[in-house]
């Protein structure tokens, strides 16, 4: 039996999830939709003025790192990035994201909801062989007695207090098992939707901080 191995947490899925899908990624994607409005049209283009924001005549030299377009440019292929993060985040994280936020949510509704024959389908996919072990208490269980995992068929009255009592520690352990295992799936996926996603504020975050500069440095002048 292998040891236990887990991830960073940031390199997880419920941590993609909240990077990937919060709400500023869903309004940062509707960038796109608009993109075409304020770099496409030269009119739009040519009537902004940063100098204005920062508050500089324009006699005064750029206090602008970045041209005007070229933030443009930033900001909407930032968008852009944002929208396919969030989408990729959507469509192959796992479903057992959407009902539970963390292991100890998911625990709770198995003990709560889930019948006895869920419970033995997760079970059996925690012992596939191929099944990489992501808590150290199922690792444990198993070099102590595979057999022993089995739950008897009276289990299936699990919300019966004194069954919890009887097969509570298995039960929670299997259940975090099973969940760890899921955040764990689709590496790949997960380190380009992270990657995807940090260029994404990084290009958004470029021409604020642009933006920031040359208005602080104007209060302070």
């Amino acid at each position: 039996m292998s040891e236990w191995k887990s991830e960073h947490r940031l390199l997880q899925w419920p941590f993609i999830k909240a990077f990937a899908g919060s709400e500023f990624v869903k309004f940062a994607a509707v960038i796109p939709v608009v993109g075409y409005i304020i770099i496409f049209n030269d009119s739009v283009v040519g009537s902004l003025s940063f100098l204005r924001i920062a508050g500089v005549d324009e006699t005064d030299s750029d206090p602008f790192w970045l041209s005007s377009v070229t933030k443009l440019r930033l900001a909407f292929f930032g968008g852009i990035f944002m929208l396919v993060a969030n989408s990729l985040q959507a469509w192959l994280a796992p479903r057992a994201l959407e009902n539970s936020k963390n292991d100890v949510d998911f625990t709770d509704r198995v003990v709560s909801t889930l019948s006895y024959g869920e419970i033995v389908a997760m079970q059996k996919e925690v012992l596939l062989k191929n099944w990489v072990w992501r808590t150290p208490m199922m690792t444990s269980l198993n070099r102590a007695s595979r057999d022993q995992l089995i739950p008897h068929p009276d289990f299936s009255g699990f919300s019966d207090k004194r069954v919890i009592l009887r097969h509570g520690d298995y039960l929670r352990g299997l259940s975090r098992e099973w969940w760890s295992g899921k955040m764990h799936q689709r590496r790949g996926w997960r380190y380009t939707i992270l990657l995807i996603a940090s260029m994404g504020y990084a290009m958004l975050l470029a021409p604020t901080l642009d933006i920031t500069q040359a208005v602080v440095f104007d209060l302070v002048r």
